[in-house]
This record gives structure tokens, sequence and C-alpha cells, in this order.
């Protein structure tokens, strides 16, 4: 087997070598995860116990996610532009689909959902602006106490649906 037969059978058994590091692939679960929080929070098939045991479950699933993905990637030096990129991304996916179920089911104030989304935005459209001037614009102090806001946030409202169903 000659060296460029076996480039291309790695290549083609790990076709992303750099792209999705272990920390990436769970970021990424939060990306596929947040729509399956909306289906099953708008379009239950299961009885009521179930159905919020799954929302319970996923809540988890994706809130754990976000604490630990950055972790791996930093234990293991293997932080990469994906996860610098999408690590943001799938915060406010996922976090954007909580509230956007709990403000159309009028657990939460819509207008409380109209400034977290606006600020989402706002911070969203600012590493857009410093990224293309190569800037990169980390994780802040600030940035960690919204994402703890934001988690029991949607504790709390998930107990309230827990209540209502």
């Amino acid at each position: 087997m000659d060296a460029h037969s076996t480039t291309l059978t790695w290549s083609l058994s790990n076709p992303y070598p750099d792209f999705m590091t272990a920390a990436d692939k769970v970021t990424l679960s939060r990306i596929v995860l947040a729509p399956l929080f909306f289906i099953l929070y708008r379009y239950p098939v299961l009885p009521e116990v179930p159905t919020v045991i799954g929302l319970w479950l996923l809540f988890w699933i994706i809130e754990i996610s976000d604490l630990v993905d950055g972790k791996i990637a930093r234990s293991s030096s293997q932080v990469s532009d994906f996860g610098k990129l999408f690590d943001p991304f799938a915060d406010v996916l996922a976090r954007l689909t909580y509230f956007i179920c709990f403000a159309f089911s009028g657990i939460m104030p819509l207008w409380v959902f109209l400034i977290i989304l606006y600020r989402e935005y706002s911070i969203s459209f600012l590493r857009m602006m410093l990224t293309s001037r190569g800037i990169s614009m980390g994780a802040r102090p600030g940035g960690k106490l919204k994402a703890g806001v934001y988690m029991v946030s949607g504790m709390l409202s998930l107990i309230l649906v827990s209540l209502q169903r």
C-alpha cells in the first residue's frame, strides 16, 4: 500500500479530522436537540407525564452539554474554530427554543422573550463584526452569568409546565 492510498483510506474513515473534535460533537448535539425540545413541547405525542419527563431530559442534556463542551476542548487541547463559532450559536439556538415555547404558551411574557431575542441578536451581530476584523470574542464572566440566569429561568418555566400538564 503506497502513501497515497493510506492517506485516502484515513481520509475516508475520518473525513473531518480537525473539524469534529469530541467537544464539537457535544456542541453539535445541542443544535440537534433544540428542535427536538420544540417538537416535544408543541406536539406532544406521549401522555403528559412522559412528555414532561422528556422535556426535562432534553433540557438537562442540553444544559449539561453546554457546561462540558468547553471543558472537554480545553482539557484535551482540542479547541477548534468550529467550537469557537458554533458553541455560542448552539447556546442561543437552544435557549431561544426554550423561551419561544414558554412565551407562546403564556408562561413567559412575550416582552421578556423579545428583550432576550434582541440581546442575543445584538451580541451575535457584534461577534460577526469583530470576527470580520480578525478579533475573537471569547466567553466573558457576564456571559457565564447570563447563561446561569437563562438556565434557572428555563428550570422555573419547566416547573410551571410540569405543574400545568
